[in-house]
């Protein structure tokens, strides 16, 4: 038998995450509407059953979920044919989280988040592992962990809540955008029209909330807008001139190269 041969008893194998690739059987392609652009058609596999395989082709978990995600942390998102309901699965194929939620997101620093009931009117919680709800359902809507904050939302506003469920940062901001390099941006206002700034994982106003938009922290700096004018800032909230975006990224400090330059 030739190395790859185990792959021809599936519809499809898609790509190895974690060491397993997700494998149907019985499904079929369904065209879904067209690519102008391209010229072309589009496509998408429906029905069929849904297993995973190892990289020697060994079926570790056998087709019998109507839905698989790829794993992530150690786990993947299943829905089951019966219900439509979504659960997690370990590399063993074990339902650590037994399928009875109405959607998941993926876990991520050992939590996922989970909704029971409609996407109107539903509640979300988080469940660890182990397949215990650390967080009952009661959010009108939540995000994944980031590090080791998640965005929750409840009654129109967002705030965070730690690991244990702790509303940290209770929920009052308009928007959120979740946590980079220990900071995370936050609007108040109208949605949509809110002023921006950035918070630390204890709710410390660490950049005022003062811009019109702003973009996460990467290496340090962060770009905003302001009365239409685009810039950066670092951590501290000094405006880093472009040309100097540089010499700040390769760890030069801003009030240093300005007096360098004769600029302060």
């Amino acid at each position: 038998m030739m190395a790859n041969d185990w792959q021809s008893k599936y519809f499809y194998v898609g790509l190895f995450k974690e060491g397993l690739a997700r494998v149907n059987v019985g499904g079929k392609y369904v065209k879904s509407g067209e690519d102008e652009d391209l010229g072309c058609d589009l496509y998408t596999l429906e029905g069929g059953q849904w297993g995973f395989v190892d990289e020697t082709g060994k079926e570790v978990i056998p087709p019998k979920y109507d839905w698989v995600d790829h794993f992530h942390d150690g786990f993947a998102a299943v829905r089951l044919i019966a219900d439509g309901k979504y659960g997690f699965i370990d590399k063993k194929g074990k339902e650590v989280v037994p399928p009875k939620y109405d959607e998941v997101w993926n876990f991520s620093e050992g939590r996922a988040a989970v909704r029971l009931g409609d996407r109107a009117t539903g509640k979300w919680g988080f469940v660890d592992e182990q397949g215990s709800e650390v967080v009952k359902p009661k959010y009108d809507y939540a995000r994944e962990f980031r590090g080791g904050r998640a965005a929750i939302k409840l009654n129109g506003k967002w705030g965070f809540i730690d690991q244990d469920g702790n509303e940290v940062i209770p929920p009052k901001y308009a928007e959120v955008g979740n946590f980079h390099e220990g900071l995370a941006k936050v609007g108040l206002g109208d949605y949509g029209n809110s002023k921006w700034g950035f918070v630390d994982k204890q709710d410390n106003v660490v950049i005022p909330l003062k811009y019109d938009e702003v973009w996460n922290f990467e290496e340090g700096l962060a770009k905003v807008r302001l009365n239409g004018q685009r810039s950066y800032i670092d951590q501290q909230g000094r405006n880093i001139p472009e040309e100097y975006l540089s010499a700040v990224m390769l760890g030069g400090d801003i009030d240093r190269i300005k007096e360098i330059e004769g600029l302060q």
